[in-house]
């Protein structure tokens, strides 16, 4: 059975990074959010000679989100975006890969105090795209890239047996 996680011991490494969300009540019915994270990592960062980028650390993401809500009807649209991934270790066969923004659609509708609608799209323009880490490696593999899936549907409908708040 393999190992559910891998653990590295003595590595002369540095991880580093920073994070930032926020959110604004525009009106009553509008919000907007949002958020940034970057991180680095490097290894034998005391040995100039030899340094190199730290594996499977992914580049600066971003999202944000405008939110609205009249009544019983409620509307999400989510951006997501990553930028370029070149900062790679190439001796495990990590590869740079592009940036990419994505936008998904949320809508809901509330009938009564029981009953919930909701549909979306995601990855509403169909873009092709990687996530960082998103790499197939084992003894057999040359490194693959797995791509999301392209532009996606979905609905749910949601019963509450008790009153919401």
């Amino acid at each position: 059975m393999a190992p559910l996680a891998t653990t590295y011991t003595g590595i002369d490494a540095r991880l580093y990074g920073l994070q930032f969300n926020g959110r604004v009540q525009v009106m009553d019915s509008l919000i907007v959010s949002g958020g940034l994270a970057w991180q680095r990592g490097q290894l034998n960062r005391n040995n100039p000679t030899n340094q190199r980028n730290m594996a499977e650390v992914p580049p600066m993401r971003a999202q944000g989100f405008v939110a609205w809500r009249q009544n019983r009807l409620t509307a999400q649209l989510i951006a997501l975006h990553q930028s370029k991934l070149n900062r790679v270790d190439p001796t495990v066969t990590e590869r740079p890969l592009p940036g990419w923004t994505t936008f998904n659609l949320l809508g809901s509708y509330q009938f009564n105090a029981n009953f919930l609608l909701s549909a979306g799209v995601d990855n509403l323009f169909d873009r092709t795209y990687a996530v960082a880490n998103s790499f197939i490696r084992d003894p057999f593999s040359a490194g693959n890239v797995v791509n999301e899936p392209g532009r996606s549907f979905m609905h749910a409908r949601a019963f509450f047996l008790k009153k919401r708040q």
